[in-house]
């Protein structure tokens, strides 16, 4: 009974402190274990937020799934959904904030890329479309199979160029084994798309490569120069 009443008085303790000052006075775990209260109503939630960050340091941009999840100590069915779907949440809302503004900055739309992947798995290229205004249209992945030939994304980015009605684009891959810098194949398609799009007058405005920890910009480089 005493421990029942001493971890009764830690969350009334944590939730009102946290009513009363916010989120900056608590650390990650601290939050992690205050949101565990929602689905494991007893005991002490501290330890098993700590195992649950170490096995997902990136859990809150949806890294993990429900059955990944179940396999920390202490996680069970409810839990691990309860907290697949908060870090959904949190990447759709952050998501659709980026959406609803311009996407005129080079920063915005890195940081919209970078989000849009983080829950992808394997590797894959995808294509942002952007109106005259740089607005917002659609994000899709690239139907491109595991050819590496530049006309099978020409003609891919026309169809969905054609398809949204949009005028400009942003290409993005991901290397998944975070290698940073791009290949001379990576260059090459930039800059032969570029080209490409253009004489159909639409724009490529960018290919991002993806990392788990970046976005990078590939170069722009005439086709020539990397024969």
């Amino acid at each position: 009974m005493q421990n029942k009443n001493t971890h009764k008085n830690h969350r009334k303790r944590i939730r009102e402190r946290y009513e009363k000052n916010g989120a900056d006075v608590f650390e990650v775990h601290q939050l992690l274990e205050m949101l565990l209260f929602h689905s494991l109503r007893q005991g002490d939630t501290n330890p098993i937020a700590h195992r649950v960050l170490e096995a997902y340091p990136d859990l809150s941009l949806g890294t993990a799934d429900p059955y990944e999840l179940t396999g920390v100590e202490g996680v069970g069915k409810n839990t691990a959904n309860l907290l697949s779907i908060s870090a959904d949440t949190v990447l759709a809302v952050m998501l659709d904030g980026l959406r609803r503004g311009s996407m005129d900055s080079a920063f915005t739309r890195m940081e919209y890329m970078w989000l849009w992947f983080k829950n992808k798995p394997g590797k894959m290229a995808a294509v942002l479309l952007l109106d005259t205004k740089n607005r917002f249209l659609e994000c899709r992945p690239l139907n491109v199979g595991s050819s590496l030939l530049p006309k099978s994304y020409e003609r891919a980015i026309i169809r969905a160029l054609e398809k949204y009605g949009a005028t400009s684009c942003v290409l993005c891959h991901n290397h998944t084994n975070n290698e940073k810098s791009p290949s001379v194949e990576d260059i090459y398609l930039t800059g032969y798309l570029k080209k490409a799009l253009s004489e159909k007058d639409f724009s490529l405005l960018a290919h991002y490569i993806i990392t788990g920890t970046d976005c990078i910009e590939c170069p722009v480089v005439e086709e020539s120069a990397v024969r």
